[in-house]
């Protein structure tokens, strides 16, 4: 959990806040809480939500961090997954969108 806080932590991201084991995301939908560790994303106050890469269980493009061991993807995983929910307005996946219905 360390490096994925190092890092965000030196993205400086704007509407990121790291609090504990999360990343706290203030998208324009939602708060989300990104955990650090396993990638897990909790939308405010507590659903799950979620998020699978759309090439799930295929070969695809590894997100490059050269100071991550090549076997760790969920460093990859936590960063996508907070820019991806930072950008929350721009979501057009049909199985996302329906799970905020829900809500």
């Amino acid at each position: 959990m360390e490096i994925p806080r190092l890092l965000l932590e030196d993205l400086q991201l704007e509407g990121v806040e790291l609090h504990d084991n999360f990343a706290t995301v203030k998208g324009s939908l939602a708060t989300y809480r990104v955990h650090l560790g396993t990638a897990a994303i909790y939308v405010e106050p507590g659903q799950h939500l979620c998020i699978v890469p759309a090439r799930w269980g295929k070969r695809h493009e590894r997100l490059f961090l050269p100071f991550v061991d090549a076997e760790d993807d969920k460093v990859g995983e936590v960063v996508s997954k907070v820019l991806f929910l930072l950008n929350d307005s721009a979501i057009t996946d049909k199985s996302i969108l329906r799970q905020f219905r829900r809500q």
